[in-house]
């Protein structure tokens, strides 16, 4: 699943560099004390894998952040895109204790 997901967000992006730019994907282990368990309650104590994932990309513009996460929502034009990428992470994360 994690990985039919980082191939969704790197098309996505690609789609968002019509010149070109720069995709990074990077893995780090992180250790989650009782400090960031208290302010984070999604957060699981111990030992996690971190996946983070920028592009250099023309970005989501402001007014749309607060929707990137919904069901079926989109930038794109009709036909060139479902709008379940964003959410669908979302749910996989969510599954994941992220």
């Amino acid at each position: 699943m994690v990985g039919q997901k980082v191939m969704n967000l790197a098309v996505n992006s690609r789609d968002a560099m019509p010149a070109g730019g720069q995709i990074i994907i990077e893995t780090e282990v992180i250790d989650f004390g009782p400090h960031y368990v208290e302010s984070n309650p999604d957060a699981v104590p111990g030992r996690s894998v971190c996946l983070s994932f920028r592009a250099t990309g023309t970005g989501i513009a402001p007014a749309h952040l607060p929707r990137i996460f919904e069901p079926f929502f989109t930038t794109k034009e009709v036909g060139a895109g479902t709008g379940l990428g964003l959410a669908t992470i979302y749910v996989i994360v969510k599954q994941h204790r992220g």
